[in-house]
């Protein structure tokens, strides 16, 4: 079964660009900004506790959440479902979240990190493994 180009659309593109846009206009001192512009960071006055999630958290949310719907989308496109492909899914979005914070200098890792991307792929596999 191929994957509708909305779908397509809706569950890996859009989110990909909701988290480039979070990161890019409202991280004070992103990574963007370091290794491309000249442009300072801009101090903020300081956020209430649930907008610091979505400013800090809420990227990686959803491109965990585009990068599983990527993952079912060409699961789909094969044309059979394999029964243990969500713990692949799973497995492979924890994992590049933990090097995140061992392999690539100026990155960073906490355990919001980690809730946030397992809560994307959680939420891609309820959906398309329900629809799909």
């Amino acid at each position: 079964m191929k994957p509708r180009p909305a779908r397509i659309v809706l569950h890996i593109f859009m989110p990909l660009v909701a988290g480039f846009f979070i990161y890019y206009r409202f991280r004070p001192d992103n990574w963007i900004i370091r290794q491309f512009t000249d442009r300072q960071a801009v101090p903020h006055d300081p956020w209430p506790q649930a907008v610091q999630w979505l400013i800090f958290s809420g990227p990686d949310f959803c491109w965990a959440y585009s990068l599983a719907s990527a993952l079912y989308t060409w699961e789909a496109w094969q044309g059979n479902r394999k029964r243990f492909f969500p713990l692949f899914v799973m497995g492979v979005i924890a994992l590049s979240e933990l090097l995140q914070g061992t392999l690539i200098p100026g990155f960073t890792f906490d355990m919001a990190d980690l809730v946030a991307v397992m809560a994307g792929a959680v939420l891609s596999t309820l959906f398309y493994r329900k629809k799909v």
